[in-house]
């Protein structure tokens, strides 16, 4: 089927302006095929490209946006399923030493045996293993200790409030903090530097290695 000749001039006047293959295919109703051909030989101006360059960078703006908001919904969907089945565990003293453990495993200083160790700069991490102490044992809180690791920059009194009010653990019962070399000007936004604990017990301590390597061996046997 022929077209008009007015349909290709309009469609040639609006690349002209800028316009994108994409919007003539839409405004005008032809394929984006038959647009570029029929544009190949238009020569655009300055002002056309600089227009065209902008609806680029907005077509991966929305298509960035659109990928975003698709990986937020899926963050989502997955984050509700996880903690509904995570609701429905029976959290009791096996398994907060269990856990309690295994955190051990990973962050906590396997070679004290007067004491159970744990460092780490992540918050939430040292929260989470504190919980699941304090739900394993009966503990004498007047036992703990803790350090912490700063830099220059930091302001080693408003840290320890801050490492204190989250962790429980008094302001007196934290040793003289560790300066640890800055290896360059660059600071770490929001680093709140990272923090040691000691809890001296070490039958506690014993329990928690043996937990873990139980735990490896159940697994290893079971697999």
């Amino acid at each position: 089927m022929g077209y008009p000749k007015s349909l290709i001039l309009k469609v040639q006047h609006a690349r002209r302006r800028g316009y994108s293959l994409n919007e003539i295919s839409k405004d005008l109703g032809i394929s984006k095929a038959t647009a570029s051909i029929w544009c190949r030989d238009v020569e655009l101006s300055q002002i056309a490209k600089v227009r065209l360059n902008g609806r680029r960078r907005l077509g991966r703006l929305r298509a960035a946006l659109t990928k975003r908001n698709m990986r937020l919904e899926a963050e989502t969907v997955i984050a509700e399923d996880v903690y509904s089945k995570l609701k429905t565990i029976r959290f009791d003293n096996t398994l907060h030493r269990l856990l309690g453990s295994i955190l051990f495993w990973a962050e906590g200083g396997k070679s004290l045996s007067d004491s159970v160790a744990f460092i780490n700069s992540d918050p939430e991490m040292i929260k989470v293993f504190l919980i699941n102490l304090r739900k394993s044992f009966v503990l004498d809180e007047g036992k703990f200790r803790a350090l912490i690791h700063i830099h220059e920059y930091h302001d080693d009194q408003q840290l320890k409030a801050y490492w204190s009010k989250l962790t429980d653990i008094p302001v007196k019962q934290f040793s003289k903090s560790y300066l640890k070399t800055n290896s360059g000007p660059r600071r770490k936004n929001n680093y709140m530097g990272c923090l040691r604990i000691r809890y001296y017990d070490a039958r506690i301590a014993l329990e928690l290695r043996t937990y873990y390597n139980m735990y490896s061996k159940l697994l290893r046997d079971v697999g």
